[in-house]
């Protein structure tokens, strides 16, 4: 069994990836790939045999009860996300630039057209994931959104407060929640506690009110892309996000 999931994850893991790096693979070649691997630990060579855990555990992390084998389709969708990195990161790129000219795509939270060539169909599918792998780096702020942007913690603000938000500040920029580094409160619409403000508070602003905006990805300490991390994130339950973004301790806010 563990000679099986080696070569399973050294092999049969490896070799679509050179053609996910570019494109978004059909279903149907996503769940053969995954049945091939089911089979061959199972060891279900040509006869029907019981597969005691389903396929889903198997490819959970170590740490969650899994195997740490990657499916296909996350896999694929972990490729996606990474050439939606590129996209916004590599500029001066000739790929990069032709995309980026022909559909008007000007930052991470540009939503793709699910029309067009079959690059930007594929691009489409890990925009959700990068989504939640990038930390906004504010600048002058205008371009930012204050509750759903993800700027301060680990995802954005508003998936910490239940209930309506009141009327015209669910979509509040930045900037206009903060004026003279103090909190606006009539304009947020919540009062936040204050370690949540004494946070906000560190954060330094530029001066300079043409600097739009930048970010970096939450799942690296340099603030760079990593397939590994990418994984974590897409496999990080919603209990442990709850947990970092309960502002208990400042080290996870930060």
């Amino acid at each position: 069994m563990a000679g099986r999931t080696t070569l399973v994850s050294s092999m049969l893991s490896i070799i679509p990836n050179f053609y996910m790096q570019t494109m978004w693979l059909p279903s149907s070649v996503q769940k053969e790939i995954g049945r091939i691997s089911r089979n061959f630990i199972w060891g279900s060579d040509g006869q029907k045999k019981l597969h005691l855990i389903s396929w889903e555990t198997i490819c959970q992390p170590k740490k969650q009860g899994g195997l740490g084998l990657k499916s296909a389709k996350d896999a694929n969708l972990v490729a996606m996300s990474k050439l939606n990195w590129r996209l916004h990161t590599e500029e001066g790129k000739v790929w990069r630039e032709v995309l980026v000219k022909k559909y008007k795509i000007f930052n991470p939270k540009t939503s793709l057209p699910s029309f067009g060539s079959p690059i930007i169909k594929s691009l489409s599918k890990g925009v959700d994931l990068l989504q939640k792998g990038i930390k906004w780096i504010p600048k002058d702020g205008q371009h930012i959104s204050f509750w759903a942007d993800q700027w301060i913690g680990q995802v954005p603000l508003n998936s910490i407060f239940h209930g309506p938000f009141p009327p015209n500040t669910a979509t509040i920029p930045l900037a206009n929640a903060l004026h003279g580094g103090t909190m606006n409160t009539d304009t947020v619409g919540y009062h936040l506690n204050s370690k949540i403000i004494s946070t906000i508070k560190a954060i330094p602003f530029p001066l300079v009110n043409h600097l739009h905006g930048t970010f970096s990805w939450k799942g690296e300490a340099n603030g760079w892309f990593s397939s590994a991390s990418a994984h974590r994130i897409l496999y990080s339950n919603s209990n442990v996000t709850t947990k970092i973004l309960s502002f208990s301790n400042m080290e996870a806010c930060c």
